[in-house]
């Protein structure tokens, strides 16, 4: 993975293999979300992973609360090398998969070129990074929604009745000490997620207010 650090990015004939490379995309997304981004702190930690999988928009969001503040780390994605295409194991992978009837994600297997093939594309990434840090006391209300997420069961959280097919894909890795969960959701609404919605759009908000700069503009962040 590479880092840009900016001040605070008809026919039948061809419906099965657009959906079919969009499920992969999806399965590689939720198979090996978090991985080359750093290891998870062992106290307390929230990241999240969003992707829109058509067009390969990335945004993440890494929140670390601490006993006097917390940290919050936003990256987005900047761009693929056009390397990439030249990769040979990158093809080798990803068409090994592509060329399965489905993916099964408890087949090792299939998670191993799930993980290989999200590997080699973060060897070409570019990402763009800013992080604040803010004090637990001056944002009592965020640091309360934190505690209802990590104290709120995880279908309680999801919306398993919600897919938006052309939407947005977002997953939630909530580490507490030993402990990890995942959380996915499909383009959170009010509506449809309301804790993980205020959780992105609340940590957008204070940065936005913080920084007073155009690093984290709603277009880049699908209107977060």
């Amino acid at each position: 993975m590479k880092t840009r650090t900016k001040a605070w990015g008809g026919g039948n004939t061809t419906t099965l293999p657009i959906m079919k490379k969009y499920i992969l995309l999806l399965l590689l997304f939720i198979a090996t979300i978090g991985a080359g981004y750093g290891q998870l702190n062992k106290e307390r930690q929230i990241e999240i992973f969003a992707s829109a999988s058509i067009d390969g928009t990335e945004f993440i969001i890494k929140i670390i609360p601490g006993t006097e503040s917390t940290k919050m780390t936003f990256k987005i994605r900047d761009s693929i090398s056009v390397n990439l295409n030249n990769d040979k194991a990158y093809h080798t992978h990803r068409n090994y998969l592509l060329s399965l009837n489905s993916i099964d994600l408890k087949n090792d297997t299939v998670i191993k070129y799930l993980s290989i093939v999200k590997s080699i594309t973060e060897q070409y990434t570019f990402y763009s990074e800013d992080s604040i840090e803010i004090e637990n006391e001056a944002y009592k209300d965020y640091l309360h929604l934190i505690n209802e997420v990590f104290n709120t069961a995880t279908d309680r959280l999801e919306n398993k009745n919600r897919f938006v097919m052309d939407g947005i894909f977002m997953s939630f890795t909530l580490t507490n000490k030993d402990s990890t969960r995942k959380v996915n959701a499909f383009y959170p609404t009010e509506e449809s997620n309301k804790m993980l919605y205020e959780l992105v759009t609340g940590s957008t908000s204070i940065y936005r207010l913080a920084k007073k700069n155009d690093f984290l503009d709603k277009r880049r962040l699908f209107g977060y």
